[in-house]
């Protein structure tokens, strides 16, 4: 099972780059704003079909007297993503774009598994903090 787990991610890596080179595409075609609009209305539309979905397979055990506002970081975080990558792929290539994605991922990956920010798992092995740096000294690389 966690090798489906391991394609699924492998998965939304490669859907990330497709995302960033079709919409920094249509930003330069067209504008930031229009991007943003169609991505939030796909984003909006899956995700009630999907809502719809599980509640009729389920039953509404939504919780929401439990969430408090920073329920939309995770939104916000989304946003920041498709916006950027959508200005900064045309401007300095998808090799780069997505290598500084990645650095930046593997940076916010460490600090968030060190502080065990939201009950996040994990251990910070010295084999996993060599393979972090290794890996940000091929980012250093790419990007020479």
């Amino acid at each position: 099972m966690k090798s489906l787990y391991f394609l699924i991610a492998f998965i939304a890596g490669c859907a990330s780059s497709f995302q960033g080179l079709f919409n920094g595409y249509w930003q330069q075609r067209l504008d930031l704003k229009t991007v943003l609009l169609v991505n939030a209305t796909v984003v909006m539309v899956g995700a009630v079909i999907y809502y719809l979905i599980m509640v009729a397979r389920e039953g509404n055990k939504s919780g929401y007297d439990s969430m408090t506002p920073a329920i939309i970081v995770g939104g916000l975080c989304g946003l920041v993503i498709i916006a950027a990558m959508a200005l900064v792929f045309p401007k300095i290539g998808p090799l780069n774009a997505i290598t500084l994605f990645v650095a930046g991922q593997i940076a916010a990956a460490l600090f968030i598994t060190y502080f065990g920010i939201l009950g996040s798992m994990g251990s910070l092995e010295p084999t996993k903090i060599i393979g972090a740096f290794v890996t940000l000294v091929g980012v250093y690389l790419v990007l020479r």
